[in-house]
C-alpha cells in the first residue's frame, strides 16, 4: 500500500475531526499527492550558510537567524527599541519572523546536572542521578498531582528575511544584522547567531515531532544544501484546511494545528 493511501485511510478512520476531509479542494489534493511522492525537504528553500558573514542563503532570499532568550515583561524603553528597529532601521520589504518554541528536548540538561556531580561522594552521585531521572519524567507527565504542567525549555528564534529583489549588498545586510542584534541586546534578550547544526535541529523538531527527549544530532555538510540534510522519507504528511497530520510507521501520529482567536470568541 502506498504511503499516501495508507495515511489517508488512517486519517479517515481515526483522526479527522470537525467533518474535515483530507482532500477538501483541488489545491489540497495537489499538495497531498506531491507529499505522497516526494520528501518535504525538496520544497524547503534553505540552501547554504556562509560562516564568514553568518548569512543564510535561500532560493530567492538571504537571511539572518538568531536565537534569543524570551522577554519576560516589557517597559516603555523596550517599546521604543523595537519601534526604532521596525520603523527606522529595517528596509521596506524586509520580513521579521519570531517563533517561540516550548521545547521538550531537555533531557541532556539533566544528564549534565548528574555528570557534574560525578567523582564526588557516592551519596551525592546517587542523589544527582535520581533527581535527573525524576525530572526527566516531568517532561512528558506532570510532576504535580492535579496540575497540567510539564517541563519545557522556552526558546525564541528570530529570523530576518531579505528578498533578493531588494538588491541589498552584503555590507548592508551585515549592517542590518548588527542593528537587529543591538536592538535585542538593548532589550536584554542575549541574542546569538544560530549555527547550521542548531538550525537543522530546530527545523527537524518543528517538522518531525517525536517522543524523544533528546535532539537529533546533525553534522552540517557544506557540500549539500541545508534542505537536503533534513530528508527522511519514512514520514508521511497529509494536509487539511486547519491541520497537518504527520505519520511515522504505524504507531507515531502527530497533528500540527492552526489556532486562531476567531475560533475561541467566547473564551
Amino acid at each position: 500500500m502506498k504511503p499516501l493511501q495508507k495515511a489517508t485511510e488512517f486519517l479517515n478512520s481515526t483522526l479527522l475531526q470537525d467533518s474535515e476531509k483530507p482532500l477538501a479542494s483541488g489545491s489540497l489534493q495537489n499538495i497531498n499527492e506531491r507529499l505522497g511522492l516526494y520528501s518535504i525537504s525538496e520544497y524547503l528553500p534553505y540552501e547554504t550558510y556562509n560562516p564568514s558573514t553568518e548569512i543564510y542563503q535561500c532560493k530567492d532570499a538571504k537571511g539572518i537567524i538568531l536565537e534569543a532568550s524570551p522577554m519576560v515583561g516589557a517597559s516603555d524603553n523596550h517599546v521604543e527599541v523595537f519601534y526604532s528597529l521596525l520603523q527606522r532601521l529595517l528596509p521596506e520589504g524586509a520580513i521579521l519572523h519570531c517563533v517561540l518554541y516550548a521545547s521538550p528536548k531537555i533531557a541532556h540538561e539533566f544528564d549534565e546536572y548528574a555528570a557534574e556531580r560525578q567523582n564526588h561522594h557516592a551519596l551525592t552521585q546517587k542523589l544527582a542521578v535520581q533527581r535527573a531521572t525524576f525530572y526527566k519524567q516531568g517532561i512528558q507527565h506532570s510532576l504535580i498531582p492535579g496540575q497540567q504542567a510539564v517541563l519545557r525549555d522556552y526558546r525564541l528564534l528570530i529570523s530576518l528575511v531579505l528578498d533578493n529583489q531588494l538588491g541589498l549588498t552584503e555590507p548592508k545586510i551585515l549592517s542590518l544584522k548588527n542593528a537587529l542584534i543591538g536592538a535585542l541586546k538593548g532589550a536584554g534578550m542575549t541574542p546569538q547567531v544560530l549555527e547550521p547544526e542548531a538550525f537543522l535541529q530546530w527545523t527537524d523538531s518543528l517538522l518531525r515531532p517525536n517522543d524523544s527527549l533528546y535532539e537529533k544530532e546533525f553534522h552540517y555538510s557544506e557540500l549539500d544544501t541545508l534542505a537536503s540534510q533534513l530528508s527522511e522519507p519514512q514520514y508521511s504528511r497529509i494536509v487539511t484546511p486547519t491541520k497537518i497530520f504527520i505519520t511515522e510507521g504505524e504507531n507515531q501520529n502527530w497533528q500540527i494545528r492552526n489556532f486562531r482567536v476567531s475560533h475561541f470568541k467566547e473564551q
